[in-house]
């Protein structure tokens, strides 16, 4: 379940960027594999919310997490608490026998974003 929540957050995440908000480049491991820079401001510039929206909804993943957190019965990625128009980060580590993919992800509002997924 916990996987499903940061594969969503993820997605949702790879569609941020704003010239405004806390660069967490600094933030990735120094030692990670590849790097993926995630622009939603210019991802916006090519696609709507409501696109997205349509893309999660299809998918089930608005159904799952619903399933999942029955505090949470919306159809709309903006109410996750993400900051849509920031930059992201994903990032891929292996460390012995161990390999991991990891997230950045700028937040709007965190109560929001942690009575979801937390």
């Amino acid at each position: 379940m916990n996987n499903l929540k940061l594969a969503i957050t993820v997605l949702a995440v790879s569609i941020s960027g704003n010239l405004f908000s806390q660069d967490l480049l600094h933030k990735v491991p120094a030692e990670s594999k590849f790097v993926i820079a995630l622009n939603g401001k210019g991802f916006f510039k090519h696609a709507s919310v409501e696109q997205l929206n349509g893309i999660f909804k299809r998918a089930g993943i608005f159904e799952k997490i619903m399933k999942d957190n029955g505090s949470f019965q919306s159809e709309n990625i903006e109410e996750f608490g993400i900051d849509l128009n920031s930059k992201s980060y994903l990032h891929f580590n292996v460390n012995d026998s161990l390999q991991y993919f990891g997230a950045l992800i700028p937040l709007k509002d965190k109560g929001q974003f942690e009575s979801h997924f937390a």
